[in-house]
């Protein structure tokens, strides 16, 4: 079964500041081509930001 990802009104979600910049941009490269292209740009990007929460979790403050 697959998980909902919209949220209810009966969860409380706040949008992270984040959010809106990476939407623009991922809107904006979807502009420019076709997914393929997207997907080629948007992974390392994902990837990179995934690497940095993961490392500054670990730390326990921004990694350097």
């Amino acid at each position: 079964m697959r998980r909902s990802t919209k949220p209810t009104s009966t969860t409380n979600v706040s949008t992270p500041p984040e959010a809106p910049g990476l939407d623009v941009v991922l809107r904006g490269l979807s502009m420019t081509g076709n997914d393929t292209h997207t997907m080629a740009i948007a992974n390392p990007v994902f990837e990179g930001l995934y690497e940095y929460y993961r490392r500054a979790a670990d730390l326990g403050h921004e990694p350097a």
